[in-house]
């Protein structure tokens, strides 16, 4: 079988298609010139820095320089690319007994919905790491060396009892989640059509799609319905267009001199609106990927909501990997990943349930479903390359733009 994890969840997604619609009613005018294909434009020209001061917003922790250093094993000796610092009872969601009693039904939905696609993340993670590790050879002899079943029991997934009643408190879901686990434990490198793990993930995909969810189909239809003039992102920064088009496929693509740069970082950092902030890191982030990921996770750890927030974590975790190594040979720490995935989850949760804002369950219902940064997605290695190039060129771009680029 040639890509195990696609079979999963592939009915059960809720992801819109985030820039194949042209809204019925747009709330401003396009850009009059593409002027970044001349390459003329300075982000002096566009933007003015808000204050004199930089600040974070957050006491960042999981997302600082040190909390990055300790996901990808830079404070430990880790055996090659096997290992990370995460453990997988990390990147579970216990809501806060507080925020259970607002709204009981919906918060124990959000828990099962997001327990439940975190197990098959830890799954997928680990049969990806198998599947690069037993092809990772300079040899034959080597291959003939490698112990198949002796790395399969190492990386196989353990919970105890007590946690996964804790994770699961519905007794059928706890089943689902057992018969996967063991369909793993077993798992001998047999990965073909009729195989038990084949079998195993297809029924734990199916009975994903009898859980309540964050966000029902009515819900999400009006959503894609009003999705862009919602979205719009120039509503809080109306130079945002002039930003985008710099990266836009057949544009000349900008570098910012030295100078540029750092005013363009003084800008993110004296923004303290929360949805201007992360426009504008998300635009960073698509010329520097580390300062980039460091504004993002700030942003994330702030626990302030934003609309973008799903858009920020997706760019966060592609930047913080292209960081570190876009290879399919090094440390992905899914894990940590989704620890922080968690905090957006939580984050989502609590503003749609204070504002009662279903636009936020409707996100909430994408992150949810986000699979995790896949080993082997591309030709240079991991996945987040590809991803940094789809919110370049698509992902989250206004239709307007994409229009105006083929005009």
């Amino acid at each position: 079988m040639k890509n195990l994890y696609l079979i999963a969840f592939a009915t059960a997604s809720a992801l819109i298609c985030l820039s194949c619609e042209h809204p019925k009613k747009k709330i401003i005018t396009p850009v009059k010139e593409i002027e970044q294909k001349k390459g003329v434009v300075s982000i002096s020209d566009m933007l003015t820095i808000a204050s004199g001061d930089s600040i974070m917003i957050s006491r960042q922790h999981l997302t600082s320089c040190d909390g990055f250093d300790h996901a990808f094993g830079y404070d430990k000796d880790f055996e090659g690319y096997y290992e990370e610092a995460t453990k997988p009872e990390e990147t579970f969601y216990f809501p806060a007994p507080e925020l259970r009693a607002k709204n009981p039904s919906l918060v124990a939905a959000v828990q099962q919905s997001w327990n439940y696609a975190s197990v098959y993340n830890r799954v997928i993670h680990a049969y990806e790491l198998f599947k690069r590790a037993s092809t990772d050879f300079d040899s034959e002899e080597e291959k003939e060396q490698f112990d198949t079943l002796a790395f399969l029991k190492k990386y196989a997934l353990r919970f105890s009892d007590q946690f996964l009643t804790r994770a699961f408190p519905n007794a059928d879901t706890r089943k689902e989640i057992k018969k996967l686990l063991a369909a793993f434990m077993d798992f001998d490198g047999n990965d073909s059509e009729n195989a038990p793990i084949t079998k195993a993930l297809k029924h734990y995909s199916d009975y994903y799609n009898t859980l309540p969810r964050a966000a029902g189909k009515e819900v999400i239809d009006h959503f894609e319905k009003d999705f862009w003039p919602w979205y719009d992102k120039a509503q809080f920064i109306p130079e945002v267009d002039s930003l985008i088009t710099m990266h836009l496929k057949g544009t000349k693509r900008r570098s910012l001199s030295d100078e540029e740069y750092d005013y363009f970082n003084k800008i993110v950092a004296s923004n303290t609106d929360i949805d201007k902030r992360a426009i504008l890191a998300l635009e960073l982030a698509r010329f520097d990927c580390c300062d980039g990921a460091l504004f993002l996770g700030d942003i994330i750890e702030s626990r302030q909501y934003t609309r973008y927030l799903l858009e920020c974590w997706i760019s966060w975790r592609a930047s913080a990997q292209a960081t570190h190594s876009p290879s399919s040979m090094t440390i992905i720490p899914n894990n940590y990943f989704d620890k922080v995935r968690v905090i957006c989850i939580d984050t989502m949760l609590r503003h749609a349930i204070e504002h009662n804002d279903t636009n936020a369950l409707c996100l909430l219902q994408n992150l949810i479903v986000c699979q995790v940064l896949h080993r082997q997605a591309a030709i240079s290695g991991n996945e987040s390359m590809v991803i940094r190039m789809n919110l370049d060129y698509n992902w989250f771009i206004h239709p307007r733009l994409l229009k105006a680029m083929q005009e």
